[in-house]
């Protein structure tokens, strides 16, 4: 009987692990595809829902749990359900599975469901605001705010925050808080001007990286943010 020399076991562990990481590598390209399009289906619902004839601009809130709910969705739930159909090296029962895919999918599901209910929605009148946790939505008149301020980026994703004071004291950044595009947010800008709503830099944006960022690629967008961050 012929035994398998060391060589010939590391060679063929290299087989089995070479196997079974390419196909894990497609689930998570599938994974995160996937995570992507359902929040970029969910914000598309977001808008057919919340939208009215008279909005300007509808666009959902930004939550600290997105970027995790992208990882949750794209590198655990969707590669792990993959793998444990097609390959289930693990060799676990469907009642195994289940235990550890349940609850983790009850708990992203549950994001998702805040997620859609929270959005911005601004009409030629009002201003509605949904936060992400339960609580009161809110639904401003134009009248209600005291001035805009142009503020340093909370996000880095963001080149500034756009915020505007109401007379209650609340505050919302409709930009830096949202997934609003320039060109909605320069209509709410022309808007406030409009009707002489006092507006302030307070910390102005680096021009330098917005000129280097859109300058070149895109003049039309370098225009209208140009636009947008001047008092």
């Amino acid at each position: 009987m012929n035994r398998m020399t060391l060589e010939q076991a590391q060679k063929e562990e290299k087989k089995r692990s070479w196997k079974e990481n390419v196909p894990m590598f497609f689930f998570l390209v599938i994974g995160l595809g996937s995570a992507f399009g359902i929040f970029m289906g969910l914000e598309y619902l977001q808008v057919e829902t919340f939208s009215t004839d008279n909005s300007l601009v509808t666009t959902p809130n930004i939550s600290f749990l997105d970027f995790f709910m992208v990882i949750l969705i794209g590198v655990f739930l969707i590669p792990t359900f993959l793998e444990f159909i097609f390959i289930n090296s693990f060799k676990r029962t469907v009642k195994q599975y289940l235990k550890i895919f349940l609850p983790i999918a009850i708990f992203t599901i549950g994001v998702l469901f805040l997620s859609f209910y929270s959005y911005t929605d601004i009409t030629e009148k009002t201003i509605t605001y949904d936060p992400f946790w339960f609580g009161e939505k809110q639904v401003y008149a134009w009248g209600d705010i005291e001035w805009v301020v142009i503020d340093e980026a909370s996000d880095r994703s963001k080149d500034f925050d756009y915020y505007l004071y109401f007379k209650d004291d609340t505050t919302l950044d409709i930009w830096g808080s949202t997934r609003m595009h320039i060109d909605e947010l320069k209509l709410v800008d022309d808007r406030i001007r409009e009707m002489g709503i006092p507006k302030e830099v307070n910390v102005p944006p680096n021009e330098m990286e917005i000129k280097e960022g859109y300058g070149r690629e895109d003049k039309e967008i370098y225009q209208m943010i140009e636009q947008v961050i001047r008092d």
